[in-house]
């Protein structure tokens, strides 16, 4: 301490300092702590969230993720992508409060706006903004009509500072800042939403969405005036996709809308693309190095955490979700009604359904002072089933989150037309759109699916094209949305009459007490009719029919080979010799095992290819053997769509339920670290709670190989799918390749040799396939083998000698000469000397065990030795000198210049015999022809 009072800690401890003045003494106990470490600033972290649709179940932990991070990295950002709000009852009946104060509550940086951040209206979204001490982004929202709506221009992008301690100052446009202070990252975050955005048209009266690319080029100069440039993307990964091809500047894009799960970031044109799937199931962790020097980007990398693995949670945040749940619970667990059969809304795109006659009866019920002749509801609207058991409010809220109102309208009769016409034709879908009550409408089509005309009938009538009916609907479509024409065609004569839950409700408690239960059924209110004869097209391979056009009529066949139903509908995948594809359907009845033949169209289904809602599907035989599942690893699951596959000995991680009902997925690694997805249906028959295994276990999975959303994915039948490994030998391996030496031999008459065959494997091994192979002669008045390889010169002349094995083969060139003909020419002793061998022969052996086998290893003297033909001469003692009794002649067109060990083999035994071994340049019968000698012999005694 000075003498100013100024304490300076200077070492880690306690110590006591003292005030004295006038004999009064005052003393302040010091205790020093060690510094907190540097924090770390080679990389950009960010922890990034979309789509939470108000499921705050599990904020807290996300708290201490991004407490965490904070913590460690200097560099972090916290982003959420859109859908903060639209379908939790917690959130939604407070109209999005608990989403704001949480966020507040977290320190998020920014958000892109997304489409169902209207839901609540352009009042409330106002609310939520100012209420919000975090910014909303979009840059291609602008205000047209400021009289008709209360919405401010959001900010298309800010720019955010942040210094090596972890501070940050946020700009936004106009707002001046210092880009070269030292130690200071620099981010610009550009953000875009769904255009237009799928929500009621009346949330956003007065705005304008304007085009993605287009929008992006008028912010492109900000990439200059930043360290590091991301987009914050609402509109779905297909078209993040196109903007990262069309826009390299990027540093990274943050995905959202299409509720995609990305485990690790999808480069595309070298943009990473992130999403972390929807409804806080994951938390996204994006890491971008930083270079030092010039603060550029330099890698990204990226894992999502599964939420259902954390255990840490933050006290103070786990206070205000359980004061907002608290709140709501009463209300949510209030029983409304029991279904003892429940209601599906399975088939809902081709025909009525349970659940949609039940909300269609309910809409027309709750406004019955109004005397509404019709109601329909969007398929898209009708999110869930509502399982046999008590129905509480709280599954009112689940099927229908969008808090929609209902809307009534006056419609003359050709409207209802036009309005079903569209219905079933939209973006070329071909499907049924609109659940019906209070009439009965058959849609006739050709034999191919399209449009042609529709029949309506109310109280058993034709719909009379001049009168005027009253219909209600919920105000999503009522205003326009999904492009549907209500206001241009009818008049709207009421509004905000009424939520679409508290229909349900009410109605569900008016069943309740007339018929003990709430129960629903198909009635066949709606239909489709084709009409003309199925085309007659060709039969294609479903190899072939997954690579014709989208929407291309085919007709394939192949065995079913998933239990019909068990991903909605009657739906089934069906497999061929040639590949696989999905039958989307609810028409047909068909079992696994049947072979059938299918006519329909072909469909990209978010990357799934299907044959959606088939003409025909007919049953050929039953109880076929399904196709043996390929056993594959996690990374070849794209290369199998369709099919059966199967994973060996994978690692479970990351296992976690998905929904409310029981479906599930896990993460399956192999021992080299690939890793997919495995996705369980509980329509399957296995649910969450009776799967046995758990994370660590290792298993063998089969199912089928699948895509949603880009992600690969496999999908087990059931539980029998899911098994501990079975310790299977791998396969045999099979030959690949097979050599015969010598390649040459010049023999006279009487005389004879071995061949050896030599077998090479499709595992790298090798084998002695001397006596595996077969052998053949074209001329056995030349020379004869036996079926032990051993040739024998029967006749001057010249022939070929094959060996064969499981389809491979090789041959041997053999020149016989008269017994008292000259023997081929012999080879010099030495080089000249004058000349540098170009090889050398090294460890020469011969072994007398089983005949005379001689083995030696080349070695030549660089790498363009060129070709060289190795000689075994094979002499006999006798006389002055040693007499020739037979050659082996090896002949190689290049060299690598690594060494190389040949052998010959002679069927002859005894110590009279001896091999010599030379290295030529040419082998040749011809007198006139002197072979160069390449290397020093050597001699085998």
């Amino acid at each position: 301490m000075d003498a100013g009072g100024l304490i300076t800690a200077v070492s880690p401890g306690q110590t006591v300092v003292q005030a004295v003045y006038g004999g009064l003494t005052a003393r302040v106990d010091v205790t020093v702590r060690e510094a907190p470490p540097a924090k770390d600033t080679s990389a950009l972290h960010i922890i990034h969230t979309n789509d939470i649709h108000g499921k705050i179940q599990d904020f807290a932990k996300l708290a201490r993720v991004i407490e965490r991070t904070r913590a460690e990295h200097a560099y972090t950002l916290v982003i959420d992508d859109g859908d903060q709000f639209s379908g939790d009852a917690v959130t939604d009946l407070a109209k999005g409060k608990p989403m704001v104060e949480l966020f507040n509550a977290v320190g998020l940086d920014a958000m892109a706006i997304g489409n169902h951040d209207f839901d609540y209206g352009p009042e409330i979204m106002m609310e939520r903004r100012n209420a919000s001490t975090y910014p909303w982004l979009a840059a291609n929202v602008r205000v047209v009509d400021s009289g008709a709506t209360p919405v401010a221009p959001p900010d298309p992008y800010v720019v955010i500072q942040i210094d090596e301690a972890g501070h940050k100052t946020v700009y936004r446009p106009g707002d001046a800042y210092d880009r070269d202070k030292p130690g200071v990252l620099t981010v610009g975050l550009l953000a875009i939403t769904q255009a237009p955005p799928a929500t009621a048209p009346k949330n956003v009266v007065g705005l304008a969405f304007d085009d993605y690319a287009e929008t992006i080029e008028r912010y492109l100069w900000l990439k200059d005036q930043v360290d590091v440039f991301i987009l914050l993307s609402h509109v779905g990964y297909p078209d993040d996709q196109s903007l990262a091809e069309r826009f390299p500047q990027f540093d990274l894009i943050i995905g959202g809308h299409s509720h995609t799960t990305l485990n690790k970031p999808s480069v595309v044109n070298g943009v990473p693309i992130v999403q972390t799937g929807a409804h806080l199931t994951h938390i996204g962790h994006t890491w971008l190095t930083i270079d030092p020097q010039t603060k550029r980007v330099t890698a990204v990398d990226g894992e999502l955490i599964p939420v259902a693995s954390l255990s840490e949670a933050d006290p103070k945040i786990q206070a205000i979700v359980d004061r907002y749940t608290e709140a709501v619970q009463d209300v949510l667990k209030e029983q409304v009604g029991v279904t003892k059969n429940g209601l599906s809304q399975s088939g809902k795109n081709s025909g009525d359904v349970p659940l949609g006659n039940f909300w269609t009866d309910a809409m027309r019920f709750y406004l019955q002072d109004m005397h509404p002749d019709i109601a329909f509801m969007n398929a898209g609207g009708i999110r869930d089933d509502l399982k046999p058991g008590p129905i509480t409010k709280g599954d009112l809220y689940r099927i229908e989150p969008f808090a929609n109102q209902l809307t009534v309208i006056d419609l003359p009769g050709r409207a209802l037309r036009e309005i079903l016409r569209y219905s079933y034709t939209r973006e070329g879908r071909n499907s049924i759109d609109l659940q019906v009550s209070g009439m009965r409408y058959t849609i006739v089509t050709d034999a191919l699916g399209n449009f042609k005309d529709v029949t309506m009938e109310i109280g058993g009538q034709p719909v009379d094209p001049d009168k005027v009916y009253r219909v209600v609907v919920p105000d999503y479509i009522g205003t326009g949305g999904s492009g549907y024409p209500f206001p241009a065609l009818g008049e709207i004569r009421f509004t905000m009459v009424g939520l679409v839950t508290d229909a349900l409700e009410q109605y569900a408690r008016h069943l309740m007490a007339t018929q003990g239960s709430v129960e629903a059924k198909k009635e066949g209110r709606i239909r489709i009719q084709r009409t003309g004869d199925v085309p007659d097209l060709p039969l294609l391979s479903i190899r072939e029919a997954r690579n014709v056009a989208e929407g291309t009529p085919v007709r394939v066949q192949g065995v079913v080979t998933t239990t019909p139903g068990a991903w909605g509908a009657k739906g089934f995948y069906l497999q061929d010799d040639t590949g696989g594809l999905y039958v989307y359907q609810s028409a047909f009845d068909v079992r696994r095992g049947d072979l059938v033949e299918v006519i329909g169209k072909t469909k990209n289904y978010f990357g799934e290819w299907e044959i959606d809602t088939p003409l025909d599907v007919r049953v050929l035989q039953t109880d076929q053997a399904l196709p043996e599942a390929k056993t594959i690893r996690p990374d070849q699951v794209q290369e199998h769509q369709g099919e059966l596959v199967r994973l060996a000995d994978v690692l479970i991680s990351e296992l976690k339920p998905v929904n409310a009902y029981g479906t599930f997925e896990f993460k399956a690694t192999d021992e080299a670290g690939r890793a997919v997805v495995v996705r369980v249906d509980n329509r399957t028959g296995l649910a969450y709670p009776d799967f046995t295994f758990r994370n660590g276990d290792r298993v063998d999975v089969v199912g089928v190989a699948s895509v949603y959303n880009g992600v690969y994915q496999v999908k087990p039948r059931g539980a029998e799918d899911i098994a501990a490994p079975q310790k299977t030998p791998p396969p045999a391996p099979r030959p690949k390749s097979l050599s015969v030496t010598p390649a040459e031999l010049w023999l006279r008459v009487g005389e004879t040799t071995a061949l050896a065959v030599e077998l090479t494997y499709d595992d790298g091994t090798k084998e002695d396939g001397t006596a595996k192979a077969a052998y053949a002669s074209d001329d056995a008045a030349v020379a004869t083998v036996s079926a032990q390889g051993v040739v024998t010169a029967v006749g001057a002349g010249e022939t070929v000698v094959r060996a064969t094995y499981e389809g491979l083969a090789s041959t041997v060139r053999v020149v016989v000469t008269p017994s008292e003909a000259p023997a081929p020419p012999e080879p010099p002793e030495t080089p000249p000397p004058s000349e540098k061998p170009l090889f050398r022969l090294l460890n020469p052996n011969l072994d007398r065990t089983d005949g005379l086998q001689a083995t030696v290893t080349v070695l030549p003297a660089s790498a363009d030795a060129g070709h060289a033909v190795v000689v075994f001469q094979l002499l006999k003692r006798g006389g002055d000198a040693p007499e020739p009794a037979g050659i082996v002649a090896l002949k190689k067109e290049t060299w690598s210049g690594d060494p190389e060990t040949l052998y010959a083999y002679f069927h002859v035994s005894g110590k009279a015999y001896i091999v010599k071994i030379y290295v030529l340049d040419a082998f040749s019968s011809d007198p006139d022809r002197a072979p160069r000698p390449l290397a020093d012999p050597v001699e085998l005694p």
